[in-house]
């Protein structure tokens, strides 16, 4: 992990001012550059780095790349796929649970920079309680999606959690095109199998199985969805109930 960078946050990351007025966004865009680490493709350990004692006051903010956190329980794991708006906490979500023992892995999928919000950059920004009702805002988006996951895996079929998780993720990382909506993610199929909770050759089962369906197309960097998420849902549901009374 490497720091050689200064930027304004607000460059980076404009969705942060969005509440401000045009005033408010330059004074504010001039007064809360951060200090940016930048951690290159594969295992990162960012306990060795920033501990309880040692960390900035309000986390670490994603300004691109993509990353996975992996917590593995009893040796079932269970991940969480992460990307730039995201505000990490490695520090506090990596600890303990109380007496049961869990292991945490991260894993950059690409280079990926984080912007260090420390006790400098807090204290500018309450100036402006938009920003920091922003940054709020950033760790509940991560609370539903993890919700989101614990329901979506209470799927019985592979191919219903995989459909349901790529119409998820599209509305992040989706662009809605004349020929359907363009989910522009590399993911592998091991990665998705992680997502979704399920092995590799689980999810390339699946993926051929919705694809002779019509429902999504694999695309050279990632993946097309057909129809739409409610027609998808409703598609897995009616699967999930004709399954149950067989």
């Amino acid at each position: 992990m490497s720091r050689n960078d200064v930027v304004p946050v607000l460059d980076a990351d404009p969705e942060l001012g969005e509440r401000l007025h045009a005033e408010e966004f330059d004074a504010a865009r001039s007064a809360l550059p951060a200090r940016v680490v930048t951690v290159e493709a594969g295992p990162w350990h960012p306990t060795r780095t920033f501990t309880e004692d040692n960390h900035p006051s309000l986390g670490l903010l994603m300004l691109d790349g993509l990353m996975t956190r992996q917590l593995t329980l009893a040796g079932r794991p269970s991940t969480e796929l992460l990307g730039a708006g995201d505000l990490l906490r490695p520090w506090d979500m990596d600890s303990e649970l109380g007496m049961i023992p869990v292991e945490i892995t991260w894993q950059a999928l690409g280079r990926t920079r984080f912007a260090i919000l420390d006790q400098r950059f807090l204290v500018t920004a309450a100036r402006w309680p938009a920003i920091i009702d922003a940054l709020a805002s950033r760790g509940a988006r991560r609370s539903r999606w993890l919700a989101f996951q614990l329901g979506m895996k209470q799927i019985m079929r592979v191919e219903g959690r995989l459909l349901v998780l790529l119409w998820a993720l599209s509305e992040r990382w989706g662009v809605v095109t004349p020929q359907g909506v363009h989910l522009r993610l590399k993911l592998t199929h091991e990665a998705l199998g992680k997502l979704v909770g399920a092995r590799r050759p689980s999810v390339t089962t699946a993926v051929g199985a919705l694809t002779e369906a019509g429902a999504i197309e694999r695309v050279s960097d990632g993946y097309r969805l057909y129809g739409d998420a409610t027609a998808a849902l409703q598609r897995v549901l009616g699967q999930e109930i004709a399954s149950e009374a067989a």
